[in-house]
């Protein structure tokens, strides 16, 4: 009687736990994907963000991710040091934590490449800029700074 009756409650905070994440994971129809930390959307520049889905993701040089959102929304990742230089691979995956991606969250960056083993590094910042080009240069002078 005792482990039938530990086995439905472990069996019902599971299928909570489940139904909370699902419902955490997909957002709701017209909520907004982009959520700002702290910040007003008073214009473009460096500020520091959080979004939930993407349509685009590639490396920009260094330790560095470019990340198109849905709306015209540019956003440049940028990873842990140690990680190895993205540009000696070919494919980029954002893997978000929760139900979103945002610095230090526990989100990552999965790379790999035909002749290269896989690497998965955590995100440690994520910033909404105006363009794809901001990102790039953003990550340019970045990597000369390394």
């Amino acid at each position: 009687m005792r482990f039938s009756t530990a086995f439905l409650i472990v069996a019902f905070l599971y299928a909570s736990v489940s139904a909370a994440q699902e419902n955490a994971s997909e957002p709701e129809e017209g909520t907004e994907d982009v959520l700002e930390a702290g910040a007003s959307d008073g214009g473009p520049g460096s500020e520091p963000a959080c979004f939930r889905r993407w349509r685009y993701a590639g490396f920009v040089g260094g330790q560095h991710v470019y990340v198109e959102g849905l709306r015209n929304q540019h956003f440049l990742l940028t990873v842990c040091p140690g990680c190895p230089r993205f540009e000696h691979y070919e494919f980029v995956r954002v893997i978000r934590w929760r139900s979103r991606v945002c610095g230090n969250d526990g989100s990552r960056v999965e790379a790999w490449g035909t002749r290269l083993p896989s690497a998965m590094c955590r995100i440690i910042a994520v910033e909404r800029l105006a363009s794809r080009e901001d990102a790039e240069e953003m990550a340019q002078h970045a990597a000369r700074d390394e």
